[in-house]
């Protein structure tokens, strides 16, 4: 918890000095750009054997 920086009065939830906002924001930027990657990974097929 931080003081809000436009008014004194206020408190502001933050993580590593971010607003949580701006933290979840960018922690769902990185699980997207992550899901994308796996996605454009060729899959190897495990194939069956008879």
């Amino acid at each position: 918890m931080e003081k809000n920086p436009t008014d004194d009065s206020k408190l502001v939830l933050t993580i590593n000095r971010q607003p949580i906002g701006e933290w979840f924001k960018e922690q769902w930027k990185k699980f997207q750009q992550g899901l994308q990657q796996l996605a454009k990974e060729p899959r190897k097929s495990k194939g069956f054997r008879l």
